[in-house]
């Protein structure tokens, strides 16, 4: 039975009415409503012979949903709404006297819910509203009818250029300043009750009262506009409405920005902390933007240093593991680095994209095991939220590289799978990647300025990575003291990973005359540029078959490496060249100039050059001038060393 014939009585045909009582529901699953039962008797439905067999009243379960189907009358709310006028948004019942129905929209067989629904999206699909305002209006759909209704409400609140009263909806002209509403002349009257019109003035400033000692989940982009523009009609007026019901809700943790108003979450959406007492925030994105220095509510003056703050529910998955199949295979569990990403379901249930292609092929469904509503494939969407959560707390495995981490030891920074054997007892207890963050942050916040302007860059906001480049950061640096301290104790410049552009080096031996011979010295203008942030450390080239050979780098026409290349020697057929100090590399690229001295090289096969260049999985680019055509086919520039700290294009914040 489909949602829309759920709520259907078997006899009249109409959706049920429960203005005259509740349904009853017959031995064969018939739904009938109170009035039919009445007119019909108890037992006399023709497809019910036994006179034994009662009708039911329906399980409360059955009651539940059909509450969240129905809106009450605005006029008569004991009764159940079957008419709805989208210009006054007053709903009504059979009662009630229509005048003017060209304006109103009849429920009939299908629930307020669809009908209201259906009004809701068509609003959200229209270019007259923010995309702050539709994202907060859009989490309303998969609520009951009230609660879309009421979001229809607040965006009739919205589009008037006066506040309206919610009760009545009408007009308001007055303001109850410790009830925190908008009332209207139907309203009763309070000694805390002004004319906001005529106490304009008291109004705002009673307003900006409350702003000072609002949270940060009760303040949204209207609000600045108006604070910023000084315009108090619409915006100032929906923002102080959202205000007033959040602040009668007692929110307590801050949701989102009140600048930009996203939600905060990981990455370039942690909240940064203006000040203290109260706690303004704003994401840090908006923060790095505008970069202020007095907060924009308040005028207090903004922390020098850079505070980003926490935002701990994020580190609470919804889902897991995919709802289809099972995670036996380690497939059924959801990963961003590994590829397996989730399609939002509902119920907070998702299922894995191999499933999702699986139904496509065969045309299938699925249905959700907890409330039994069906999907098709092509109904089903990405869940960006869970995809950004796995983004930022997935890390793999430190003995099983190639497996995601479950369990993690925040003492020692240590991850383990399921695969490992030897599990501490006390970390499998150590599900959830908060306290390894947590321990993260602390080490990282400690470490000082190393020779890297990557690292550097880093440290500066590293809050806002990943959790798998927190965890590389902090290995480098602990493998930077380890293996780098000269006497001094000071850090030295160190390289330990390489990359070679080519599968095949000639010549095969040392003796051999296949070799890349020049003439008189040349210079090569090389371009790099990756899909990440590298630094680069140095390059490797192929040994020389004569006395005397040099290789020099300059970048920025500065001199940063030169060498001579030793002689070929049994099989050791290529050199490193470290360079003075680290170049960063990004989309952007860098130019060096490589310049070789005259004779014979080592080179790469340019039938082996590798198409696929990378670093770490990170794409590189390697392109020459003009005049330097040569070294794409071949030459003795071999490949390039690399700091072991980078920062993949996915693990961009």
């Amino acid at each position: 039975m489909s949602e829309r014939d759920s709520f259907i009585c078997h006899e009249c045909k109409e959706f049920i009415d429960t203005t005259y009582g509740e349904p009853m529901r017959n031995f064969y699953g018939h739904l009938f409503c109170n009035k039919c039962v009445k007119n019909l008797g108890l037992n006399d439905c023709e497809e019910f012979k036994d006179k034994n067999r009662d009708v039911k009243r329906i399980d409360d379960i059955t009651k539940v949903n059909l509450n969240n189907e129905i809106v009450k009358c605005t006029k008569h709310p004991q009764s159940q709404a079957y008419y709805f006028c989208d210009k006054s948004m007053i709903l009504y019942c059979k009662q009630c006297n229509l005048d003017n129905q060209l304006f109103k929209l009849a429920f009939g067989r299908d629930s307020a819910k669809i009908k209201l629904k259906a009004i809701l999206e068509n609003k959200l699909n229209s270019d007259y509203y923010e995309n702050y305002n539709k994202k907060t209006w859009k989490n309303r759909l998969n609520g009951t009818a009230k609660e879309i209704y009421m979001c229809l409400l607040e965006i009739h609140f919205f589009d008037n250029p006066q506040p309206i009263c919610l009760e009545h909806l009408n007009v308001c002209q007055f303001y109850d300043y410790q009830d925190f509403k908008f009332k209207c002349d139907l309203c009763p009257a309070k000694e805390s009750t002004i004319n906001y019109q005529q106490y304009k003035d008291n109004l705002v400033a009673h307003f900006l009262g409350l702003l000072r000692t609002a949270n940060t989940a009760s303040i949204n982009s209207h609000i600045s506009k108006a604070l910023n523009n000084k315009i108090y009609e619409k915006d100032f007026f929906y923002a102080m409405n959202t205000l007033n019901s959040e602040k009668l809700s007692q929110i307590t943790i801050g949701t989102c920005c009140f600048v930009c108003g996203t939600e905060f979450g990981f990455g370039k959406k942690l909240p940064v902390k203006l000040h203290d007492e109260p706690p303004h925030e704003i994401c840090y994105t908006c923060f790095t933007t505008f970069k202020p220095t007095r907060c924009y509510l308040d005028s207090m003056n903004v922390y020098e240093n850079l505070t980003i703050g926490k935002y701990q529910n994020l580190y609470k998955l919804k889902s897991r593991t995919c709802s289809i199949h099972s995670e036996n295979d380690g497939t059924g569990k959801f990963s961003y680095y590994a590829h397996r990403l989730p399609y939002a379901l509902c119920c907070n249930n998702c299922i894995c994209e191999s499933c999702k292609d699986a139904g496509k092929t065969t045309g299938g469904g699925v249905v959700c095991n907890n409330c039994g509503s069906s999907k098709t494939m092509s109904m089903l969407k990405k869940d960006e939220t869970l995809v950004h959560q796995l983004k930022f707390l997935e890390v793999f495995c430190d003995t099983h590289q190639d497996q995601i981490s479950n369990y993690y030891d925040s003492t020692n920074i240590k991850t383990y799978c399921t695969r490992c054997k030897q599990v501490p007892p006390k970390i499998r207890n150590e599900i959830n990647p908060e306290k390894l963050d947590d321990a993260l942050n602390k080490k990282l916040k400690e470490i000082s300025i190393v020779h890297s302007q990557l690292f550097t860059e880093f440290l500066r906001a590293f809050q806002i990575y990943p959790l798998i480049v927190k965890l590389r950061a902090n290995r480098f640096y602990e493998s930077l003291v380890k293996l780098s301290q000269d006497s001094n104790g000071k850090m030295k410049f160190i390289t330990e990973d390489t990359s070679l552009r080519f599968k095949k080096i000639q010549p095969a031996l040392a003796n051999a005359f296949m070799r890349w011979y020049l003439r008189r010295p040349k210079t090569y203008e090389v371009f790099i540029s990756c899909g990440g942030l590298l630094e680069l450390s140095g390059i490797i080239v192929g040994k020389a078959f004569s006395d005397n050979s040099l290789v020099t780098v300059r970048y920025n026409n500065f001199l940063i490496a030169t060498a001579q290349i030793p002689r070929v020697f049994n099989e050791e057929y290529f050199e490193n060249i470290n360079f003075n100090y680290l170049i960063p590399i990004n989309s952007t690229g860098i130019l060096l100039q490589v310049e070789f001295s005259a004779g014979g090289y080592v080179h790469g096969s340019f039938r082996s050059l590798d198409p696929n260049f990378n670093f770490k999985g990170i794409p590189i680019t390697v392109r020459s001038n003009d005049n330097c055509k040569d070294l794409e086919r071949g030459g003795p520039l071999l490949g390039f060393s690399f700091s072991s700290f980078y920062i993949s294009e996915n693990e961009f914040p």
